[in-house]
């Protein structure tokens, strides 16, 4: 009975879609001679783009006198980054994972956007989803793992109390808010925020390695200082989210932006997610229900802008 109602999609498709064609091409035997010649041609097409995209990694190699295959090398600037480059990067990512995963094509997609959108960006970090960073310096593409033993874009908290986690998507320097979310137009729906921040400019650098997300599990030290509390002394970060009603057993586990400076390896918290606020605080970045982003005092450009500052836009997003 369930291979007869149409109210199951394969059967629509046998019973419906199948017999408008066939009408549509006059026959049976036409229809499958050209689903055929369909299938022979997309599969001679995709041996041509494979081998060619074999051929594009061997040279680009040779080109850069390097033999390393954890390394993508990118085609020059005024080389539009095409299907045969797109099929070379998704070769790459296979190797470069050890065949235990690869790029998906919509992660694809984000590379080539980045690519093209920011072309004049050597250095940017573009979060792909399973706790990696696909990150650009110069001419060179590489892929980062991280875990909770080290510094994370991406923190694994299954299992904890808290359902949300986050992992940052992409790092600019001196845009304005909001420019980076055509990155990740798209991409399965997620909300994506930009968080603004002024840094000193004796921190800049690649911020794309300064900025992580991790908890405050292992930072309890850290202290933090909320807008409304703007020249006043810091606070500890499980002190805060005590005092924003975040109950005790989800504090461990609260999202915590990072940034660190690798001169002096000093460690500050930008930013701290608040899980389902709902206070009514102009100061606070809203994530329309499930909470609220809070960017420290000192970095969030409202109490006075110094020339020396540098204007970093980290775009992040819940996983």
């Amino acid at each position: 009975a369930s291979n007869s109602s149409n109210k199951y999609l394969r059967n629509r498709v046998r019973n419906e879609l199948m017999p408008l064609l066939r009408d549509i091409v006059g026959g049976d035997i036409i229809l499958q001679n050209r689903l055929e010649n369909l299938e022979e041609q997309s599969q001679k097409v995709k041996e041509d783009i494979t081998a060619r995209a074999e051929e594009y990694l061997k040279k680009s190699r040779k080109k850069a006198a390097s033999n390393d295959r954890s390394k993508f090398f990118l085609p020059p600037d005024n080389i539009r980054f095409d299907l045969v480059h797109e099929e070379a990067l998704y070769q790459w990512s296979k190797v470069r994972l050890e065949g235990r995963h690869s790029l998906s094509y919509e992660h694809i997609k984000r590379v080539c956007s980045q690519l093209t959108i920011y072309s004049d960006q050597r250095q940017w970090t573009l979060d792909v989803g399973k706790g990696r960073s696909l990150i650009r310096n110069g001419s060179v593409l590489d892929i980062e793992e991280r875990n909770l033993s080290g510094k994370s874009k991406h923190i694994d908290v299954s299992g904890s109390p808290t359902s949300l986690t986050w992992s940052i998507v992409a790092v600019d320097r001196n845009r304005l808010n909001n420019v980076l979310d055509e990155i990740i137009a798209g991409d399965e729906g997620r909300q994506a925020i930009t968080l603004t921040v002024l840094l000193p400019s004796l921190w800049s650098g690649n911020e794309a390695e300064m900025f992580y997300i991790g908890t405050i599990q292992g930072n309890e030290d850290i202290t933090f200082i909320p807008p409304w509390r703007r020249g006043r002394s810091p606070i500890k970060i499980k002190e805060f989210l005590r005092g924003q009603k975040v109950p005790l057993h989800r504090r461990p586990y609260a999202p915590v932006l990072f940034f660190e400076n690798k001169t002096n390896k000093e460690r500050v918290a930008i930013a701290v997610f608040v899980e389902n606020s709902t206070a009514e605080n102009t100061e606070m970045i809203p994530v329309e229900g499930k909470g609220k982003w809070v960017v420290h005092a000192d970095f969030d450009g409202q109490g006075g802008e110094n020339e020396s500052n540098e204007r970093v836009c980290v775009l992040v997003r819940p996983c």
